[in-house]
């Protein structure tokens, strides 16, 4: 479980600020916070707004993702 923090709160805001939505920018703010690698959505206006942020956490699609695995390039 991921415990609320004035990081994690003021990540989300700021990617909410550049038009991300409320529940896509927590959860984004979530796997940034615990240094997740990957952050995979369909979602391409979302994962396009989040490469705008110098994230350490990848955004991408899922079908990219695979495709990357399997061409050993991850």
């Amino acid at each position: 479980m991921i415990e609320p923090s004035e990081g994690l709160a003021g990540l989300a805001a700021s990617l909410m600020q550049c038009g991300i939505k409320n529940k896509d920018a927590i959860h984004l703010a979530c796997a940034e916070s615990v240094g997740g690698q990957f952050f995979l959505t369909c979602d391409d206006k979302l994962a396009k707004k989040a490469k705008l942020w110098p994230l350490k956490v990848s955004v991408c699609n899922p079908i990219h993702f695979v495709q990357q695995v399997m061409n050993h390039e991850i």
